[in-house]
């Protein structure tokens, strides 16, 4: 998920809400902020400030994260990168 967001939006900032670990897992509610300046799924860049927000459950094992499942808000980032 990091390259995706990466290649869409280059330097783009996370800033954490909430997060919560309990046994081997860890939830983050997260807000993704950037500017669309790379191709997101064949859409070109429009240059466009962009605030998804999601939530990342990770799972941890050995110290490492082994899996992981993410909740984007994919219908908000549509909307505002094609509003007018």
């Amino acid at each position: 998920h990091i390259a995706f967001f990466e290649g869409a939006f280059p330097g783009y900032q996370l800033t954490a809400k909430e997060m919560v670990a309990e046994g081997d897992k860890v939830v983050v509610d997260a807000l993704l902020t950037g500017t669309h300046k790379g191709s997101l799924m064949e859409m070109p860049p429009t240059g466009k400030q962009v605030e998804v927000p999601f939530i990342i459950v990770y799972r941890l094992a050995g110290g490492k994260i082994v899996d992981h499942t993410m909740v984007a808000d994919q219908a908000s980032l549509m909307q505002q990168l094609s509003a007018t």
